[in-house]
């Protein structure tokens, strides 16, 4: 059975992670952003796989957002692509005693903490339980100005395809 990884993605490095989840997943997995998740496609899933960008370690608010369009110099609803706020679906979510896993996209810093934890927490609210320990996949400043952007640090695409191949041998691995 296939896996349903579920994202929101501002600027592009949270959908490449996403997508090499899905595929490392295998069986016919597939990557949605929270406006095309639908109920049928959470029904079939062995399990949910949930990831969005970090913002003050924790996920976007409507309130990072603006401050990123402001410092970017962009538009603030050019920055919120795929449906609603991460946080806003999750709150949305029945209630399910599902396994999950959840990631993150962040910059390196030393507190090594990112959006992962509120991911889990607003998941085990909803009854979910988490099987692998919650990921963190790394992006690095592009350019000396932060409206330059950010981009997934070398190697991160194949660690987020072999995350998702642990995620599926774990799952395989409860139900055997």
């Amino acid at each position: 059975m296939p896996a349903v990884v579920v994202f929101e993605t501002l600027f592009g490095n949270t959908a490449l992670i996403a997508g090499k989840v899905a595929e490392g997943y295998g069986d016919d997995s597939v990557a949605l952003t929270t406006d095309e998740v639908t109920p049928e496609a959470l029904a079939r899933a062995d399990i949910l796989i949930v990831g969005g960008p970090t913002h003050s370690m924790s996920i976007p608010t409507e309130d990072s957002l603006d401050f990123v369009a402001r410092h970017r110099h962009r538009e603030h609803t050019s920055l919120k692509r795929g449906g609603p706020l991460l946080r806003e679906w999750l709150d949305t979510l029945e209630h399910s005693e599902g396994p999950v896993a959840a990631f993150d996209t962040r910059y390196r810093g030393p507190d090594g903490r990112g959006g992962s934890s509120s991911i889990l927490r607003r998941l085990r609210a909803a009854g979910y339980h988490h099987i692998v320990p919650a990921e963190g996949f790394y992006v690095e400043q592009v350019g000396e100005k932060p409206e330059d952007g950010a981009r997934l640090l070398h190697g991160e695409l194949d660690r987020a395809r072999a995350w998702g191949e642990s995620i599926a041998a774990k799952v395989e691995s409860l139900s055997d």
